[in-house]
């Protein structure tokens, strides 16, 4: 059963009498344990795309499927599905600047409704799995900007998410440590069987990807 699934996605925004389409009817499936890398230039839709995956927007039209279950109804319905079964990881890291390493791994625990007095193990494993156990007491200031994205990343594994989505994580990267963090992005779909979308300009993506597709115009080409 696929992690996540597109059906007929269309999305449509509306600014005064004016309506444009951004997505004619997508059709993705994302399975356990693949890599797959979205590419498309700006304006495609591609972010769009990923936030409708994510359950952070709706669709005009189609419907998403999150472990089988329909990503439809209220707000809350749509958070608790982002909550139990999808990690993000963005270009800005958007890490919290007075909090540590752990103590921002602890803090997405804490909102998906995780308690208790393993708390503080649980997000210092999350951190030593990303190779960042020296780490964990340290600022993001004092962090470089692939250390950041690691701990990024182990925010958006806090929970054990399904599915991990990544807008453009590379992109405030040198070579190296875009290749390093692409390379987590496969260890984590292959060991863990973790499915992994990454949005992404990076060619380096297709050393890693299962698939590799382009999306133009709304509509995506394989």
């Amino acid at each position: 059963m696929p992690v996540l699934e597109a059906l007929d996605i269309v999305k449509d925004y509306q600014e005064g009498r004016d309506r444009t389409r951004i997505l004619h009817g997508i059709r993705l499936a994302l399975e356990p344990g693949e890599v797959v890398a979205l590419q498309g230039p700006s304006g495609s839709g591609k972010t769009t795309l990923l936030q409708i995956l994510g359950c952070i927007l709706t669709p005009t039209g189609g419907s998403v499927r999150v472990q089988g279950e329909a990503a439809q109804g209220r707000p809350a319905v749509l958070a608790s599905l982002r909550q139990r079964h999808i990690g993000f990881v963005f270009q800005q890291y958007n890490l919290f600047p007075a909090l540590t390493a752990l103590e921002n791994v602890q803090y997405a625990l804490q909102v998906k409704g995780h308690r208790g007095p393993g708390l503080r193990a649980q997000a210092l494993g999350w951190i030593e799995q990303m190779g960042l156990g020296d780490r964990a007491h340290y600022l993001p200031r004092d962090l470089s900007g692939g250390q950041k994205q690691r701990v990024a990343i182990a925010r958006a594994m806090a929970g054990n998410p399904a599915a991990l989505l990544a807008d453009e994580p590379t992109a405030n990267l040198d070579s190296q440590a875009g290749q390093q963090v692409l390379q987590l992005f496969r260890r984590l779909a292959r060991e863990q069987g973790r499915a992994v979308l990454i949005v992404t300009h990076d060619p380096q993506v297709r050393a890693v990807a299962d698939r590799v597709l382009s999306i133009r115009d709304g509509r995506i080409h394989a």
